[in-house]
């Protein structure tokens, strides 16, 4: 083989994982924000729809940040109850 022809190929093979890194980190997305939903105390619903779309959003490297944040956002969510949300707004509100 010729150096360019291998040089090609290599090009090529690190497309292919580049692509296979991308929807890793979209399964890992998913995976992440539907059992961040489970746990939480909100009763958001579809949880497997909002899963979805953040995991869409991990695959391509411009929206992996939203993607990031609204994980954080969950995350945050499951660490703080809703009732927890509700006694401070109470304190506040009189």
């Amino acid at each position: 083989m010729q150096k360019d022809e291998v040089m090609h190929a290599l090009y090529e093979l690190a497309g292919v994982k580049r692509g296979a890194l991308r929807l890793m980190r979209g399964a890992a997305y998913f995976i992440v924000s539907a059992l961040l939903l489970t746990v939480n105390t909100y009763e958001i619903e579809p949880i497997w729809t909002i899963a979805l779309a953040i995991g869409i959003l991990g695959i391509f490297d411009t929206s992996a940040t939203i993607g990031r944040v609204s994980i954080a956002i969950l995350a945050v969510m499951a660490v703080i109850p809703l009732k927890a949300i509700v006694a401070v707004a109470g304190v506040f509100a009189s």
